[in-house]
Protein backbone atom coordinates (compact mmCIF):
# COMPACT_ATOMS: atom_id res chain seq x y z
CA UNK A 1 0.00 0.00 0.00
CA UNK A 2 1.16 3.67 -0.96
CA UNK A 3 2.45 5.63 1.88
CA UNK A 4 -0.66 8.34 3.50
CA UNK A 5 -0.48 11.60 1.40
CA UNK A 6 -0.24 15.04 3.03
CA UNK A 7 -3.73 15.73 1.67
CA UNK A 8 -5.61 12.30 2.71
CA UNK A 9 -3.58 12.69 6.60
CA UNK A 10 -5.92 15.58 7.81
CA UNK A 11 -9.11 13.86 6.69
CA UNK A 12 -7.73 10.41 8.18
CA UNK A 13 -6.06 11.57 11.21
CA UNK A 14 -9.33 12.57 13.13
CA UNK A 15 -10.96 8.96 11.95
CA UNK A 16 -8.47 7.05 13.25
CA UNK A 17 -8.59 8.51 16.54
CA UNK A 18 -11.89 7.99 17.27
CA UNK A 19 -12.07 4.48 15.67
CA UNK A 20 -9.02 3.57 18.42
CA UNK A 21 -11.48 4.81 21.31
CA UNK A 22 -14.10 2.08 20.11
CA UNK A 23 -13.75 -1.49 21.09
CA UNK A 24 -11.75 -3.45 18.06
CA UNK A 25 -15.05 -5.69 17.82
CA UNK A 26 -16.65 -2.23 16.69
CA UNK A 27 -14.04 -0.64 14.20
CA UNK A 28 -14.87 -2.23 10.96
CA UNK A 29 -18.61 -1.14 11.05
CA UNK A 30 -17.56 2.62 12.20
CA UNK A 31 -14.82 2.33 9.18
CA UNK A 32 -17.42 1.08 6.84
CA UNK A 33 -20.14 3.58 8.05
CA UNK A 34 -17.31 6.44 7.74
CA UNK A 35 -15.50 5.56 4.93
CA UNK A 36 -18.02 4.34 2.64
CA UNK A 37 -17.67 6.44 -0.27
CA UNK A 38 -14.03 6.60 -0.30
CA UNK A 39 -12.06 3.09 -0.86
CA UNK A 40 -8.62 4.92 -0.69
CA UNK A 41 -9.36 6.77 2.92
CA UNK A 42 -11.11 3.54 4.37
CA UNK A 43 -8.18 1.23 3.32
CA UNK A 44 -5.66 3.37 4.84
CA UNK A 45 -7.80 3.86 7.91
CA UNK A 46 -8.46 -0.08 7.92
CA UNK A 47 -4.71 -0.44 7.50
CA UNK A 48 -3.51 1.97 10.17
CA UNK A 49 -6.30 0.13 12.78
CA UNK A 50 -4.78 -3.67 12.06
CA UNK A 51 -1.34 -2.23 12.78
CA UNK A 52 -2.63 -0.83 15.85
CA UNK A 53 -4.61 -4.01 16.84
CA UNK A 54 -1.26 -6.24 16.48
CA UNK A 55 1.22 -3.96 18.58
CA UNK A 56 1.85 -5.69 21.63
CA UNK A 57 2.45 -3.37 25.03
CA UNK A 58 5.11 -1.75 25.20
CA UNK A 59 7.06 -1.99 28.17
CA UNK A 60 5.99 1.36 29.81
CA UNK A 61 2.72 0.53 29.61
CA UNK A 62 3.13 -2.94 31.24
CA UNK A 63 4.64 -1.35 33.82
CA UNK A 64 8.39 -1.65 32.85
CA UNK A 65 7.54 -5.63 33.92
CA UNK A 66 9.41 -8.84 31.97
CA UNK A 67 8.57 -12.48 31.89
CA UNK A 68 11.88 -13.66 33.69
CA UNK A 69 11.03 -17.64 34.53
CA UNK A 70 7.29 -17.42 34.42
CA UNK A 71 7.37 -14.57 36.59
CA UNK A 72 6.76 -10.98 36.11
CA UNK A 73 9.78 -8.56 38.02
CA UNK A 74 10.69 -4.98 37.21
CA UNK A 75 13.47 -4.68 35.00
CA UNK A 76 15.33 -2.60 37.91
CA UNK A 77 15.54 -5.91 39.75
CA UNK A 78 17.45 -7.72 37.38
CA UNK A 79 21.91 -8.22 37.84
CA UNK A 80 24.21 -6.64 34.87
CA UNK A 81 24.50 -8.67 32.16
CA UNK A 82 21.34 -10.64 33.27
CA UNK A 83 19.84 -12.54 29.86
CA UNK A 84 16.58 -10.94 28.61
CA UNK A 85 15.31 -12.95 25.97
CA UNK A 86 18.40 -12.76 23.74
CA UNK A 87 19.68 -9.24 25.12
CA UNK A 88 21.22 -8.29 27.98
CA UNK A 89 20.91 -5.62 30.59
CA UNK A 90 24.06 -3.46 30.44
CA UNK A 91 26.25 -2.86 33.47
CA UNK A 92 25.48 0.81 32.99
CA UNK A 93 22.32 0.78 32.51
CA UNK A 94 19.88 2.76 34.87
CA UNK A 95 17.02 0.82 34.85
Amino acid sequence: MAPISATLWPRLQPLLLAALRLPVAQQAAFVARRCADEPVLRAQLQRLLDAANRQPASALEAGSAMRLGGESRPLSSLKPAQRLNPYRKHPRSRT
